[in-house]
């Protein structure tokens, strides 16, 4: 019986080495994985979040040149170029919004699936 114990406490310790090399690869992948897509979504918003910063010009630059031609007190109008500026930035603002509650939310959900498929669910 001392035998057959030995044998099962020598291959036991291998086995657990390959499952755990094999979790700790996949966990590696998983993180690289989402570092990949974490620095292309920020590369998104910083994108988006120039593009913003042109039409706001745009919109100053439109609202100046209003300005400079007497009607200082009426409103910008929302049809014509101005509608399509300000139409432009509610776009952006809500993409850029849109893509960091993303970014967050995938990542919660890349950590549930990972503890689900690995079976590291806590269950006290």
């Amino acid at each position: 019986m001392s035998d057959k114990t030995d044998t099962q406490s020598q291959t036991a310790p291998s086995g657990g080495i390959l499952d755990n090399l094999k979790v700790g690869l996949k966990v590696l992948f998983d993180e690289l994985k989402w570092t990949v897509s974490k620095m292309v979504r920020g590369y998104e918003i910083k994108q988006m979040n120039r593009r913003l910063e042109k039409e706001y010009a745009l919109l100053g630059k439109l609202a100046r040149q209003r300005m400079d031609s007497g009607d200082k007190k009426a409103a910008m109008p929302r049809d014509g170029e101005a509608g399509i500026i300000l139409s432009q930035i509610e776009f952006l603002e809500q993409e850029m919004e849109f893509l960091s509650k993303d970014i967050d939310t995938s990542r919660e959900q890349d950590i549930q699936r990972r503890t689900s498929e690995l079976g590291l669910n806590d269950e006290d």
